[in-house]
């Protein structure tokens, strides 16, 4: 009887580990760190670690950015707290309220599919192939036309539009970070701005997901043993900061084709294997 019990939390650490890698590496890398999750327990058919694991690795990950962009984010919160006091819009303060209203149309988006209950209908994995290659050559399309602009240049329309780009992240296999660089993009931001846009937009949509997780694990009010939820948050939070360094570096090097081969790649094969199936 141990000897189960013991074989059975070491599988559910085997598999909280690699999981936690898993969404550490694609949360911010534009490959869509859903898809690779729903793939994985799809395939693997393993069981899932519950809502309360979910929100683990959501903080492991909020944490890694808001390490990594700290002085990005102290500047925008000093910014805006400058507003506030001199009732006048700040440079970096104008920025936080631009990234504010970019973050509004996945709020509705994301609001309207869970009103409507087609989420359990995208989390396909038809839905995450065509995703992936639909949306991937936008991604390299946009970068090969890419501009000048900086963030601090970022208007009312554009952060419309770039958070209309966000909002297609509803769908599994879009990826999130992919769509909104490639909204920014083509809007003529460089590479490293375009990044730079995708990650701050990250925060708000990851403690979005987060607390809406959080909930739900609460209402259902079963918890994964305390060292699965450790583990989450640890290995998902050193993962995330390392891919965030990463993708700085290959996206000033050598642009967005190698994630765009990865993204189509991924497609095919999943094509493939659904219709041998």
């Amino acid at each position: 009887m141990w000897h189960t019990k013991g074989a059975e939390y070491t599988m559910m650490l085997l598999q909280a580990f690699f999981l936690a890698i898993l969404q550490g590496v694609t949360e911010f890398l534009p490959i869509s760190s859903s898809a690779h999750l729903i793939l994985v327990r799809e395939f693997a058919e393993w069981q899932e670690q519950g809502l309360a694991f979910d929100v683990s690795l959501h903080l492991g990950s909020l944490g890694a950015l808001l390490v990594y962009f700290r002085r990005d984010l102290y500047s925008l919160a000093l910014g805006a707290s400058k507003s506030l006091r001199h009732r006048k819009l700040h440079a970096h303060g104008r920025v936080l309220f631009m990234l504010f209203l970019a973050t509004l149309p996945i709020v509705c988006v994301g609001s309207a599919v869970v009103a409507l209950s087609t989420a359990g209908t995208l989390r396909s994995p038809h839905v995450i192939a065509w995703a992936n290659l639909v949306l991937a050559p936008f991604l390299l399309i946009a970068d090969r036309r890419r501009g000048t602009r900086k963030i601090e240049s970022i208007t009312v329309r554009h952060a419309f539009l770039i958070g209309c780009w966000q909002s297609l992240s509803v769908i599994p296999g879009a990826s999130r970070s992919g769509v909104t660089m490639t909204g920014a993009l083509f809007l003529g931001y460089t590479r490293q701005e375009a990044t730079r846009i995708a990650m701050l937009l990250a925060v708000p949509s990851i403690i979005g997901a987060g607390l809406l997780s959080g909930v739900s694990a609460f209402e259902a009010g079963s918890l994964p043993p305390i060292y699965l939820l450790i583990t989450g948050v640890l290995i998902s939070f050193i993962t995330a900061y390392a891919s965030i360094a990463l993708l700085l570096k290959v996206v000033e090097q050598i642009g967005m084709l190698p994630f765009v081969v990865y993204r189509i790649a991924l497609g095919v094969m999943l094509l493939l294997v659904l219709h041998a199936t």
